[in-house]
């Protein structure tokens, strides 16, 4: 089906909102045309997908709403695992989400071709100011003092210097549209910083791992007045 067919099929004029259920319905109907099949056989979606939501003006910071939400993702993700039995989690799509007013209400997905997740700038430290553009083609990416994470046979992906970074310290996943941080052994000393200011140990939650976006800060202490920080960056951000 092309780009055509599928706006003509998720395209609804007369409608100017969506409400959540049917805008997860269109979405996950949108990243299903994407499949194709790979080697024997396999159902295989795109690494990276945008989603394009146009609505009625009223309805713009509604519809945003939904997509910022971690749950609205998480359903989405068990959609897809259902329709695409067998599937992995890690091989589902990444997705950004773009929500603008427009006159017909419509729910878009194309694949993305950026081969982007998300780009990190280090501040503080001996790469202090470096950038890092992280690929889709990573589900998982390690963070630790030095190039090992495991003694000579996993490597960090992101590798800081300081003394009181583990060597093991954390892993950066990605979740559907969404990062997630997990401590390993940097334990309570990982923090993550919102733009209010606001912290959170993700050792200390629930699921001992925190979703973070475009302007957290990753902090990695020493317990008292020493750090590091990675900040994570929009994919579409500058170097």
């Amino acid at each position: 089906m092309g780009l055509l067919d599928r706006l003509r099929a998720l395209v609804d004029p007369d409608s100017d909102s969506l409400d959540r259920p049917d805008l997860r319905r269109r979405v996950v109907e949108g990243i299903l045309q994407l499949r194709r099949r790979g080697q024997r056989g396999v159902e295989q979606l795109p690494l990276s997908v945008l989603v394009a939501v146009t609505v009625g003006e009223g309805s713009v910071e509604v519809v945003r709403q939904f997509v910022d939400e971690p749950a609205f993702d998480d359903e989405i993700d068990a959609e897809l695992r259902n329709r695409l039995v067998g599937i992995r989690p890690d091989a589902l799509p990444r997705r950004r989400y773009v929500v603008a007013a427009g006159e017909l209400t419509g729910v878009v997905v194309t694949e993305s071709d950026s081969g982007v997740t998300a780009r990190l700038c280090i501040r503080g430290g001996d790469r202090d100011g470096e950038h890092i553009v992280l690929s889709a083609g990573l589900r998982e990416h390690r963070i630790g003092r030095g190039e090992w994470h495991e003694p000579g046979t996993v490597t960090n992906d992101i590798a800081l210097g300081a003394a009181f970074v583990s060597r093991r310290a954390a892993i950066l996943r990605v979740a559907g549209s969404a990062l997630e941080i997990s401590a390993l052994d940097q334990g309570e000393c990982l923090v993550v910083v919102r733009r209010d200011g606001k912290r959170i140990r993700p050792v200390n939650t629930r699921s001992r791992r925190v979703r973070v976006g475009p302007g957290d800060l990753l902090e990695l202490n020493d317990g008292g007045g020493q750090r590091i920080c990675v900040e994570i960056l929009s994919p579409e951000e500058e170097e």
